[in-house]
């Protein structure tokens, strides 16, 4: 065992020893920082994504069919806070 030149057991002090523990270099652990920055910024993308083309308005998601207006969705919260401008629009836009 004595002098092989073998490092395994040894632990490095100060400010690598936090990388010693994993085998990571510091460019290592910079490129893993970076995936994982890149990783979060992609699904923070996909949920805007999803909230957007899912109606997240702020109503959690509650859309109805759009009165006069076939195939179309809008709003719950939107139509019951002035189902009389809902309906004088569709009419005055010529649905």
């Amino acid at each position: 065992m004595g002098s092989s030149g073998s490092k395994q057991g040894q632990k490095k002090e100060g400010k690598d020893a936090c990388f010693s523990d994993f085998n990571l270099t510091k460019e290592g652990a910079a490129d893993a920082a970076k995936t994982a920055a890149v990783g979060a910024f992609g699904l923070l993308v996909l949920w805007g994504f999803s909230r957007f083309v899912m109606g997240g308005d702020g109503n959690d998601g509650k859309l109805m069919k759009a009165p006069g207006k076939k195939g179309q969705y809008i709003s719950r919260d939107f139509f019951e806070s002035d189902p009389k401008a809902y309906f004088r629009r569709l009419h005055d836009d010529g649905y």
